[in-house]
C-alpha cells in the first residue's frame, strides 16, 4: 500500500481508471515491484509487526492505494491506530470497479485482495470492537 494525498490515484506504471482487472505475469511484476512488495503482494508474504512505514502514518486528507495496480483501497479517515501492522475499518467503494477489496475464506481466517490486481493485502478481522464497523482489514 502507498499513501496518496488526493486524487485521482497516481502510480509509476499509470492505469486506465476504467480498467477493472489487471493481470501479469510472475516475471512482470517483480519487475514492476520491490522484493519485498512482491513477496507480500504475489506470494501472500506478512511484513514483520510494526515493520511497515504505513503503521506511523495518519495523514488527513487522500487514500491508500494498491502499491501493485494504484487502485485506491482506503481512506485516510478509515485508518485507526494498531501497534502491529496498517489497519483500517472499510474499504473503497466506487461504481467502476465495486468494493475495491475483496474476500477470500481461507484456513487463516479471511485474506483480503486487491479487486483490481488480486494482490494479497492481509486479513480481516471481526468483532475485535476497535471501530464502528467493528472490522480490522
Amino acid at each position: 500500500l502507498a499513501h496518496s494525498p488526493s486524487p485521482p490515484p497516481h502510480h509509476p506504471h499509470p492505469i486506465m481508471e476504467s480498467q477493472t482487472s489487471l493481470r501479469l505475469s510472475s516475471a512482470e511484476w517483480q519487475k514492476r515491484l520491490t522484493p519485498g512488495q512482491y513477496q507480500v503482494l504475489r506470494c501472500g508474504g506478512t511484513e514483520p509487526p510494526g515493520s511497515s512505514p504505513l503503521v506511523r502514518a495518519f495523514p488527513k486528507v487522500g487514500y491508500f492505494a494498491c502499491a501493485g495496480c494504484g487502485l485506491p483501497l482506503y481512506s485516510a479517515g478509515a485508518k485507526f491506530r494498531d501497534p502491529g501492522w496498517p489497519a483500517w475499518d472499510k474499504c473503497f467503494y466506487s461504481e467502476v470497479q465495486g468494493c475495491h477489496v475483496r474476500a477470500k475464506a481461507g484456513m487463516m481466517g479471511t485474506e483480503i485482495l486487491c479487486a483490481r490486481c488480486n494482490g494479497h493485502l492481509g486479513h480481516v478481522f471481526f468483532g475485535e470492537r476497535h471501530t464502528k464497523t467493528n472490522e480490522r482489514h
